[in-house]
């Protein structure tokens, strides 16, 4: 035998020994101690309880943690209630228990989840309707300062006193803020709180009250009782109290798994791999605000981005995340930081999130190969049921990274955007780049439906959105072969939004239709892109551009644009915009208009010379079948037709 092979086949074995296999069952430690050097661990089925999360090391590259074939490892951060008992509480049969640590203030929780089912935390008005803000006495010119105080209307808010943890949620503008109740002056209708708005209270600003007992009324909801230390909880329809399994999040537990690299020194965590396990239940809200100072925010910039998640890493080399589920929580679900470096997460599911789904990257531009991130994918991923705590977060959160791909996931149920890829405000300098997003299928952003059904749901709550935002991006970006649809801002809500300062962007052969306020929007940028897409049914118009450049903003070429009512193409002037060879249908000429501008003005200033008014000769329009008859008159424009046989999740 050749003295080489035979030199391999020595170090395969001493590589082999030393690579150390374990298996670990609930009960067990899931801590970086017990993993110690293995390169492998394998988790049997069951629930391991966590109480610090497993933190995990460059000394740990090479790891893979799994589940044991056919069985499901759930990783909770919570604890389970028990003791429950019949009661009457404020003449309701209500179950209750007692909860130890809460009267003594060790332990207190917004979030329930019974038989897997997230529970409503009790407020006023119920799930689906809201009050609104009569009047913000406080209010200045500037949006960007909140107020911890607004007046309602009539009998909106009762009279104190209100328990620990009572609060109103409201949404300004792209945010809900959090804000703990101060006190109530029922004859001047003035609320106020311990913080302030995140922006501006407005007038006609949506809002609800939770987490007193008085508002304990509807079955799912729960009230966490601090005085007391007791938990009610009014069953559901067909709920047993003999198989009742309550779960909350463990004080003090946010982070299930932490991945601590150390990109700034160099060290990276790399090649490890996270495949088939589960993770639920955590909890994360604001800190009590110092009431000797002025009161803090209760609420985020945009997309909830500073709110911590389940599992959590930076400075990250070639890890995957796969088959993994995140569900029941209070927080984002997976953020992989700043450095994360040509990962995976592929084929995970997420849903029931008190936050976002899925983090990637950093607000920040880094400085050197070590700091930056790129050439990651989110592959086939199904993202739903977001925000139900903090509704701002999205599904898809990458901020200052290039190279990127998000294709083929299925991302719906949010209150705000879908996918959101950033983050350079202007045309300043930016790492959004190069990014793919592309073959997603993002539906019900900004109303969601109730429960993930097809009846009414909630929202919208917030403004300025999009089922696929961009903020800054730059050339090589492409949003091509997706399906968006059913986008509803409380103001504002389009398909795809190019926010401020993105050049350079290709958006091609997308679907989107009753998108409220547009399917396509450019708030200002240079040079993008749009072609062969159809564009149906949106409503504020289909095509919006928000401010008037010396340059030009986009093109829109090759594209069918179809509407029967409400607003005409664009609120635009022909300038520094170009409209060629698109197909307009669902009206007529008579009826078209860009601002006060016919159809034959339009063309006389230079746009849409080679375009067509015409019946596109959709299957059947009726039951969203946007495919082409043989005989449409797109072909007219050189339209190529969509294939979404694919978009979503592939099998």
């Amino acid at each position: 035998m050749h003295a080489r092979f035979v030199l391999l086949l020595l170090t395969l074995a001493v590589s082999t020994a030393h690579a150390r296999v374990i298996e670990l069952k609930p009960g067990d430690p899931l801590t970086a101690a017990a993993i110690g050097d293995a390169k492998k661990v394998t988790l049997r089925g069951g629930t391991y309880l966590v109480t610090e999360p497993l933190v995990l090391t460059p000394a740990n590259s090479g790891l893979t943690i799994e589940a044991h074939p056919g069985e499901q490892p759930i990783v909770s951060g919570g604890r389970r209630i028990e003791g429950w008992r019949k009661e009457r509480f404020n003449d309701r049969d209500v179950w209750a228990a007692d909860v130890p640590g809460v009267k003594e203030g060790k332990w207190f929780f917004r979030q329930l989840w019974i038989n897997d089912t997230r529970a409503t935390r009790a407020r006023h008005p119920n799930r689906g309707t809201y009050l609104r803000v009569k009047e913000s006495p406080d209010a200045t010119d500037n949006w960007e300062v909140g107020q911890s105080r607004f007046r309602f209307d009539a009998s909106d808010v009762p009279a104190g006193p209100f328990p620990h943890g009572a609060e109103v949620i409201l949404g300004t503008r792209w945010v809900e803020s959090r804000l703990p109740i101060k006190s109530v002056d029922v004859d001047q209708k003035l609320i106020s709180f311990t913080r302030k708005s995140q922006w501006r209270t407005e007038v006609n600003d949506p809002y609800w009250l939770e987490g007193d007992g008085r508002w304990l009324d509807e079955p799912g909801e729960f009230f966490l009782d601090r005085a007391s230390g007791k938990i009610f909880y009014l069953p559901r329809p067909g709920e047993e109290i003999e198989r009742l399994i309550a779960i909350a999040p463990s004080p003090g537990v946010a982070n299930l798994v932490e991945l601590r690299g150390e990109p700034t020194k160099g060290k990276f965590i790399e090649d490890l791999t996270i495949r088939g396990v589960t993770f639920a239940h955590n909890e994360w809200m604001h800190a009590e605000p110092d009431p000797t100072t002025q009161p803090v925010s209760g609420g985020f910039v945009q997309a909830a981005v500073p709110l911590v998640a389940a599992v959590r890493g930076e400075g990250l080399r070639r890890v995957s995340i796969e088959n993994c589920t995140f569900r029941n929580l209070g927080t984002w679900a997976l953020e992989l930081g700043q450095s994360t470096q040509l990962s995976n997460i592929r084929r995970c599911t997420f849903a029931d999130l008190g936050g976002g789904g899925i983090k990637l990257g950093s607000g920040a531009i880094g400085q050197g190969n070590d700091a930056l991130t790129f050439g990651n994918a989110i592959e086939d991923c199904t993202i739903r049921d977001g925000g139900r705590v903090f509704m701002s977060a999205v599904g898809i959160w990458i901020g200052q990274g290039f190279d990127n791909r998000v294709a083929h996931n299925h991302v719906h149920d949010f209150y705000y955007s879908g996918v959101s890829v950033g983050w350079t405000w202007g045309y300043g300098d930016s790492l959004n780049r190069g990014n793919i997003i592309e073959k997603n299928r993002i539906h019900h952003i900004g109303k969601v439906r109730a429960d993930g059904s097809n009846g009414d749901g909630e929202g919208p709550l917030l403004a300025d959105m999009g089922a696929i935002y961009l903020l800054g991006g730059r050339r090589g970006t492409v949003v091509r072969n997706n399906v968006l649809h059913d986008i509803d801002g409380l103001r504002f809500g389009w398909g795809v939004y190019l926010d401020e300062g993105c050049c350079d962007v290709m958006v091609e052969n997308n679907l989107v239709y009753r998108a409220a306020h547009g399917a396509f929007h450019l708030h200002y940028g240079r040079e993008n892109v749009v072609r062969n897409s159809v564009f149906a049914f949106s409503g504020d118009p289909q095509i919006y551009r928000s401010r008037h450049e010396e340059h030009q903003g986009f093109s829109v070429e090759r594209t069918i644009v179809y509407w029967t009512s409400g607003s005409p193409l664009t609120r635009s002037t022909p300038q520094n915009v170009k409209f060629d060879r698109n197909l307009y249908g669902g009206i007529t000429e008579e009826a078209f208009r860009v601002s006060e501008m016919t159809w034959p003005q339009w063309r006389a200033a230079g746009q849409d010379a080679n375009s067509l008014i015409a019946d596109p000769l959709f299957v059947d329009v009726a039951k969203d079948d946007f495919r082409l008859k043989p005989d449409s008159p797109a072909r007219q424009i050189g339209f190529e037709p969509l294939d979404i046989t694919d978009v979503g999740p592939r099998k």
